[in-house]
């Protein structure tokens, strides 16, 4: 009888969390989502200041 084996990939879970942030590009969590585009803390925040009308979905809400 052959023993298949599986691959394991050995990433931890604050590497799978990271994505690319549509502002800035960096590698960060996902803080939140300004007119379709998931955006890092720091962008969101700069979103607010030049638009405070601006509507932001936070991480929480957002539906994958």
């Amino acid at each position: 009888m052959l023993r298949r084996e599986q691959a394991v990939l050995d990433l931890n879970a604050h590497h799978r969390a990271l994505r690319r942030c549509h502002g800035c590009g960096s590698y960060s969590r996902p803080h939140g989502e300004v007119g379709g585009k998931l955006l890092c803390e720091k962008c969101v925040e700069k979103a607010r200041r030049d638009d405070p009308e601006t509507e932001v979905i936070f991480r929480g809400e957002i539906e994958v």
